[in-house]
């Protein structure tokens, strides 16, 4: 591994990235950033077309780039990474023993925008921009970013915030603008056709006007990969997505908002994403706050089966943030129709691949019955992590490994812990065999829940081939926990089976008044469900549990 500096000569660099490309070219093994500040612009970069799961497929240009290496490292000295424009920081594929630490990810003009609400109605909606913010007005359409994806979206979505907790309003709903017909007042003063309105003058809203197009770091088919202090800033999709990819141990990882900066939003959506990874995922003492959307989700992914005849097969994927992402390789076991059956061979195209099995496929198979692969169901250990005043949910978790969940802090305006599983719209798979949540805490979440289903920690199945008193989850334990709140909405399940809720404590929080009482525990369709020992409001006691 080798100094940057070793790159650069004697001069001073404005822009970085020729010098980190080249640098890759010739250094097999890795590259050291000394402590300092290093900016990184698009002149430099080439196009590359890629699929990364749950954000947008297309041309990225991208900075760091390296694949099919092993022993590999990116290190920094408390570098800052700043980068400039819609550039994709990192991208890795086919990578194994990658080792990344001591840096933070920045842009300089971050992809959430901030504004302060003038007026608003059931029709329009003026807002301020704060005087750094870029924009331009183009045929009365709007746009934040004027390059080719400047009108890929037609509208987007704003949330009231609260700039005193710095997070999203308590009692509030989502609104959405048009980018069109805008008319400028003045400089940085901007009337937008309005939906859902639900901001007051003198109010700050958050819009996200971009899609998921750059992300800040890609790995792609990468095995046994190591980050540790890290920080994600911000970027313009996820923080982190990793894809078909395995071992992954996470150790002191942040998304938080850069100190100083005044912003509201930290990544513009889920602060750490796994899809389709297999092996063990580990978090421990990770900070994720500020971000747009979810924590952690980790997951498999459904594929629809799709029969031609007895002996040509279709695997076809349901959403399209999931096209041109392999799901199976050959030698690995996928479940079909609660039978599990080897790939002998497999054909990817980017919606469809061609496949077969070792063993025969019934012929009364279901046409559009989910297919899950076996093989990427990861253990997962998520320990002495903070989860906070981001905005939906803390963990999302659909794994069939072992989980644990324990000593960690969570505080969110939607469930801070759900299991879900659905071939439905996002095809995020799949059932949870062996979960044990312990000894965490849980301050004031779900104080938007009349905008959510579920409750604080959630079990909710979307899963079309289910029928009768059929589960889904099984094997959960949740043990030692301490909820803080008034809402009292402490667990949801539906469709589980031999669950455990022992020992947990309740305690009235009154900090948030916008909160909806619930039942504490909430069973539908559920087999086996013990509640002992714990310490709930009075009026909740009773287990109430529904069956067809």
């Amino acid at each position: 591994m080798k100094n940057i500096q070793d790159f650069s000569g004697s001069q001073t660099v404005k822009n970085w990235t020729p010098v980190v490309i080249q640098a890759l070219r010739e250094q097999a093994d890795g590259l050291f950033f000394p402590s300092g500040t290093y900016h990184f612009y698009p002149e430099g970069t080439g196009n590359r077309y890629l699929y990364i799961t749950n954000n947008d497929e297309g041309l990225k240009r991208v900075v760091f780039y390296a694949e099919n290496r092993e022993d590999f490292s990116i290190q920094g000295e408390n570098a800052e990474f700043i980068f400039h424009g819609r550039l994709l920081p990192f991208f890795f594929s086919k990578i194994r023993h990658l080792h990344l630490s001591g840096f933070s990810v920045d842009f300089a003009m971050p992809f959430m925008v901030e504004a302060l609400v003038e007026a608003c109605d059931d029709h329009y909606i003026t807002l301020r921009f704060p005087a750094n913010q870029k924009y331009r007005i183009i045929d009365g359409k709007i746009c934040f970013i004027d390059d080719d994806y400047k009108f890929l979206k037609t509208s987007f979505p704003w949330e009231v915030f609260d700039t005193t907790r710095r997070e999203r309003a308590e009692g509030r709903s989502s609104g959405f603008v048009n980018i069109s017909p805008v008319r400028e007042i003045e400089p940085h003063l901007v009337v937008f056709p309005n939906r859902y309105s639900q901001a007051k003058a003198g109010e700050w809203i958050v819009m996200k006007p971009e899609a998921r197009l750059t992300p800040g770091l890609v790995l792609d088919s990468c095995h046994g990969v190591e980050i540790c202090d890290v920080i994600f800033y911000s970027a313009g999709g996820m923080g982190m997505v990793a894809q078909n990819s395995f071992d992954l141990s996470l150790e002191r990882v942040k998304t938080q908002v850069r100190p100083g900066s005044g912003r509201l939003v930290s990544v513009s959506d889920d602060a750490v994403h796994f899809a389709n990874c297999g092996g063990k995922i580990s978090l421990q003492n990770c900070l994720f706050e500020n971000q747009w959307d979810d924590a952690v989700n980790i997951h498999g992914v459904y594929r629809s089966y799709i029969p031609q005849n007895k002996d040509v097969h279709y695997l076809k994927a349901g959403h399209y943030q999931q096209f041109g992402i392999p799901f199976v390789k050959k030698g690995e076991h996928v479940l079909i129709d609660g039978k599990i059956h080897t790939v002998k061979f497999v054909e990817d195209g980017k919606q469809y691949a061609w496949f077969d099995t070792e063993e025969p496929i019934s012929e009364d198979t279901p046409f559009g019955t989910p297919v899950l692969n076996m093989d990427r169901q990861p253990d997962v250990l998520i320990r002495d992590c903070v989860f906070r005043s981001n905005q939906p949910r803390g963990v999302l978790c659909s794994s069939g490994g072992h989980v644990l969940i324990e000593n960690n802090q969570f505080h969110t305006p939607g469930p801070a812990i759900l299991a879900a599983g659905d071939s439905t719209f996002w095809f995020e798979a799949g059932p949870v065999n062996d979960m044990t949540i312990r000894n965490n805490v849980f301050d004031n979440c779900f104080y938007l829940g009349a905008s959510f289903p579920g409750a604080v920690i959630a079990f909710q199945p979307s899963v079309c081939a289910m029928k009768g008193n059929e589960y889904y989850h099984r094997h959960i334990r949740i043990l030692d926990n301490e909820f803080r709140d008034n809402h009292g909405r402490l667990l949801s399940a539906s469709r589980t089976d031999d669950l455990v809720f022992s020992g947990n404590r309740w305690m009235r929080d009154d900090t948030y008044h916008s909160q909806t009482p619930g039942k504490a525990l909430s069973f539908e369709q559920c087999g086996k469900i013990v509640a002992e020992n714990n310490l709930l409001p009075e009026e909740k006691e009773i287990l109430k549990t529904e069956k067809r």
